[in-house]
């Protein structure tokens, strides 16, 4: 693949994200930015969807493991509008 050099304009938050990532320059700056920029457009909402499901599983495995199969107990908010 061909590397081409453009200039773009980003915000100080953005070049301090960057610099904070790379170690001030120790890892590719070039690579992260197109890294991230082919993540974005690709929409690999997918690879997050999945693991938000992985982490939600787990989270329930260790509540339920902490704290058993107690019944979870209404709000008195929820009960005075009706909602269940």
């Amino acid at each position: 693949m061909a590397k081409v050099n453009k200039a773009y304009s980003l915000d100080m938050e953005t070049i301090q994200m960057i610099e904070h990532y790379t170690h001030g320059g120790e890892n590719s700056r070039s690579a992260l930015v197109n890294n991230a920029i082919k993540w974005y457009v690709r929409g690999d909402i997918h690879q997050l969807l999945e693991q938000h499901e992985q982490l939600k599983e787990n989270y329930n495995r260790v509540c339920n493991e902490l704290y058993g199969d107690k019944p979870v107990h209404q709000s008195w908010w929820r009960r005075l509008l009706g909602l269940n």
